[in-house]
């Protein structure tokens, strides 16, 4: 008489998620790596500080030097991060509310 393996739920559910796990890896692209501020500072041979203010056109970086970095940037393709921007917009634009309070 052959042995008959029973299968249960759980290991349906795990074989199932295994198998859409292994679609969705290989029906989806890898997405290359975003080019951050340090990476545009080893190109250019300075500091990530220094990046950020060249291309935020600041006046304590040379205007040679943010010509330089701004060509950098575009050329490795850089590009802000979305996210991060719209978190920096809204804690500069967020405003304190007061804090009061009755002692009695």
């Amino acid at each position: 008489m052959p042995k008959v393996s029973l299968v249960t739920k759980s290991d349906y559910a795990t074989v199932t998620a295994g198998r859409r796990a292994a679609f969705l890896m290989a029906s989806t692209p890898p997405q290359p790596a975003r080019v951050s501020l340090r990476d545009v500072a080893k190109t250019v041979g300075v500091s990530h500080v220094t990046v950020s203010l060249a291309l935020r056109g600041d006046t304590r970086v040379s205007a040679t030097r943010r010509t330089e970095i701004r060509a950098a940037a575009e050329q490795l393709g850089y590009r802000p991060d979305p996210m991060l921007s719209s978190l920096a917009s809204y804690r500069r634009n967020k405003s304190a509310v007061p804090i009061s309070a009755t002692v009695g």
